[in-house]
């Protein structure tokens, strides 16, 4: 079984960002947290939903066009 909750390195790892950015990414409200004592975990479930959130475009959207040449 996989641990629920997730440190916040952890989550820097999961979205290859800085410790710091992920600092500022909860400082701004963008996912809940959960303290437990002085520690900070982030749901999963939670960081799931954030990325999901800020997908903007599908792989299938994009245009990669079948022409070796470069041009669609």
């Amino acid at each position: 079984m996989s641990n629920r909750f997730a440190s916040i390195p952890e989550v820097a790892r999961l979205l290859v960002v800085s410790v710091t950015t992920v600092r500022r990414m909860i400082a701004a409200g963008k996912f809940p947290i959960h303290r437990f004592g002085r520690q900070i975990r982030i749901d999963r479930h939670d960081l799931a939903r954030f990325v999901e959130g800020t997908r903007e475009v599908s792989f299938e959207e994009i245009d990669m066009g079948d022409d070796a040449s470069g041009q669609s």
